[in-house]
């Protein structure tokens, strides 16, 4: 319940165009590689919520070979700051995440 809020509190505090949507998902469009792909293929390598983003963001301030998990494309450096990287990390995690949601 609390994640919920925390949740909720988050995107009312981004505003309606949350960095996910406007920065991520046009990019990996563009790019035509699976937002959901790579979150299951991160979380069947690190399976916890802290290693799967604390490995994320890792990879998104540091782009390398060596940390790159999803291995189907080319590595592509991302130029978002950290205060883009964060909050939309969180919100990919709440997007994709199937704890909670399997009965």
């Amino acid at each position: 319940m609390v994640k919920v809020l925390f949740t909720l509190f988050l995107l009312i505090e981004i505003g309606v165009s949350d960095p996910f949507r406007t920065h991520c998902i046009p990019c990996h469009k563009e790019q035509k590689v699976s937002l959901k792909k790579i979150f299951f293929d991160y979380l069947l390598y690190f399976s916890s919520e802290r290693k799967v983003k604390a490995s994320i963001k890792e990879f998104l301030l540091h782009p390398s070979p060596k940390k790159q998990i999803y291995k189907e494309k080319k590595l592509f450096k991302h130029s978002l700051p950290l205060e883009v990287i964060e909050p939309a990390i969180d919100i990919y995690w709440e997007l994709y995440k199937v704890i909670g949601k399997i009965k």
